[in-house]
């Protein structure tokens, strides 16, 4: 009887561990899914950022839009304003240039104009003397506004605006703290008195004791055409300009201003 010994006699299966090949599958399956789910996360990521950058790429962009088409708009409307505005100007321009030729060929050069009309022109200097405060009422302020008239009647009377005159108005509580004085074209001066008004219309007639002053001419204005010569006389800018001239045109009738 023969005894084979067992390092003779050896099984394909001795070195067979049964917990080998479950764990290292196990492992491999565990590590796909791992990675499955890291795969899947990144392209979210992605995806959720491209998602965020188009929304505000298109948020960015339509404010531009909105931007730039207002800032259009408003140039195109500046753009056909001016160009209005220049029309405007420029047929201004040639009815000026028509009306002052047909002026001097008519012998009413403006020059002519202000020679006489210029007489008829006054001054007109409102003083008025307010208290400083409510409290001391013995200290006064004074204010003064000037402005330009014209003579109406040779007995003195004077038709102005009721704004350069508003506080000689009796009906104004300011009235008797206020005078009026007159500065005539050959530098004589005259205190005024206020004749009466009408605010709505802002026309106004004061009177000053003199006479034989030069009233002006004045006109018809249903006569009146678009186009004619306007020249204007007066104290734009206060009483050191007084007597100045300055021409334009009758650039549209039956106007509410």
């Amino acid at each position: 009887m023969r005894f084979f010994s067992k390092r003779f006699f050896k099984s394909e299966y001795d070195n067979y561990d049964p917990f080998m090949n479950f764990g290292a599958s196990y492992s491999s399956n565990r590590y796909e899914t791992s990675r499955s789910r890291i795969a899947g996360g990144f392209y979210k990521s992605v995806a959720f950022t491209l998602v965020c950058c188009i929304l505000t790429s298109l948020l960015v962009g339509g404010g531009l839009y909105l931007k730039f088409a207002n800032d259009i708009k408003e140039l195109t409307i500046l753009s056909a304003n001016q160009v209005k505005a220049d029309t405007v100007i420029w047929n201004r321009t040639a009815s000026l240039e028509n009306a002052l030729k047909l002026a001097s060929d008519s012998g009413s050069s403006v020059t002519n104009i202000a020679k006489k009309v210029g007489p008829s022109i006054v001054g007109i200097r409102m003083l008025t003397q307010s208290p400083r405060s409510w409290y001391f009422d013995d200290e006064m302020a004074q204010s003064k506004a000037e402005g330009s008239g014209i003579v109406i009647t040779a007995d003195g009377y004077i038709m102005t605006n009721y704004h350069v005159v508003q506080y000689a108005d009796p009906k104004n509580s300011r009235s008797k703290n206020t005078t009026l004085e007159v500065f005539l074209a050959d530098k004589r001066q005259a205190k005024a008195k206020f004749i009466g008004g009408d605010p709505k219309n802002d026309l106004a007639v004061i009177k000053i004791d003199m006479e034989n002053l030069t009233a002006a001419e004045l006109g018809d204005s249903s006569t009146l055409e678009a186009g004619e010569l306007a020249v204007a006389i007066g104290s734009p800018l206060g009483l050191e300009f007084q007597g100045s001239v300055t021409v334009g045109v009758i650039s549209a009738l039956n106007r509410t201003v």
